[in-house]
């Protein structure tokens, strides 16, 4: 009689929490079960959002897809530089405090009740100003050492990166930010901006950028290394991005497109499009559950749209025994 061990080269695990492994076999000794990881249940899509209220392209965005924040940007109707602040709780958007510079073409990090946004473009140039959001208003942090605009960035307010962007020209600086100051780090291998980016200030990821380019590089803390290079061509400067190093999407960018790519840590996959076509908007999230808001849609106008992400859905089943 074949045994599990004897197909699979292996024996049952015994575990504690469940693996995600498509196919595995394992006992949980927490709840006395044994399971099985079935794989996809459901695809990956793409569903309309609340509105923003203040519609604006160049905005910086933080937290995740029920709990998003939307800050600053260029507002064309106006038209001006904005310092709006608006936070998401899944299907609308209210009014959240003014940031006390208003930029364009900023870093963001964060969450809605714990944001970071650095660099950018005011109406006096180019910036290094941090500022931070506690949930209700924005003070001053540490500025930049070097100020720039079209800059990628990851992590938390207190343990976030700044990499790449535009200050006279493309640059590859790095700089790491504790909650207080910015310190240079190892620059990149590619300078650019208008890029994408996800993950956390030890687990970056820079995707894509002018060019256009399709080079990816990954971030550990200290140093970049090359990443898989995205399908081409996609879209790849102005883009949002959200997710982790290892589960990102990048999605739209120039020019105008409703492209959607998928990273596993190593290589892209083409995911479905978005609704409607976009750049340079505002993002957050994770490559499960994720939102794009606002950006431009063509070279004269902005949009105020919202479109939320489902990441394809993989099921733990309950083996029952006899």
């Amino acid at each position: 009689m074949a045994t599990y061990k004897g197909i699979q080269g292996f024996a049952i695990q015994n575990v504690t929490s469940d693996p995600t492994t498509v196919g595995q076999v394992w006992y949980n000794s927490s709840n006395t079960v044994f399971k099985l990881f079935d794989g996809v249940t459901g695809n990956a899509s793409w569903a309309s959002g609340g509105n923003m209220g203040t519609a604006r392209y160049g905005l910086g965005g933080a937290g995740t897809q029920t709990s998003a924040l939307a800050f600053s940007g260029y507002n064309r109707s106006t038209p001006a530089i904005t310092n709006v602040t608006e936070e998401y709780n899944g299907s609308s958007w209210t009014g959240g405090g003014n940031m006390a510079t208003g930029r364009n073409r900023l870093g963001s990090a964060g969450t809605q009740t714990a944001a970071l946004g650095f660099g950018g473009n005011s109406t006096t140039g180019t910036q290094n100003i941090t500022e931070e959001y506690d949930g209700s208003s924005w003070t001053n942090g540490g500025n930049l050492n070097n100020g720039r605009s079209h800059l990628g960035g990851a992590g938390t307010q207190t343990a976030a990166v700044a990499f790449a962007g535009l200050a006279g020209s493309d640059n590859a600086r790095t700089e790491l930010y504790n909650g207080s100051a910015w310190t240079t780090s190892g620059n990149m291998g590619t300078g650019r901006s208008q890029l994408a980016s996800a993950g956390t200030q030890t687990a970056a990821l820079a995707i894509g950028g002018n060019g256009p380019t399709s080079t990816v590089e990954e971030f550990n803390g200290s140093s970049w290394t090359a990443g898989g290079s995205m399908p081409s061509p996609r879209g790849m400067e102005n883009q949002g991005g959200f997710g982790t190093q290892t589960a990102a999407i990048s999605v739209a960018g120039q020019p105008y497109t409703t492209n959607t790519n998928v990273y596993d840590g190593s290589s892209w996959t083409i995911g479905p499009n978005c609704s409607t076509p976009r750049q340079r908007m505002g993002s957050a999230g994770t490559s499960s559950g994720g939102a794009i808001f606002g950006g431009s849609q063509s070279d004269d106008g902005q949009i105020n749209a919202t479109e939320e992400f489902t990441g394809a859905v993989v099921a733990t089943k309950t083996i029952t025994t006899t």
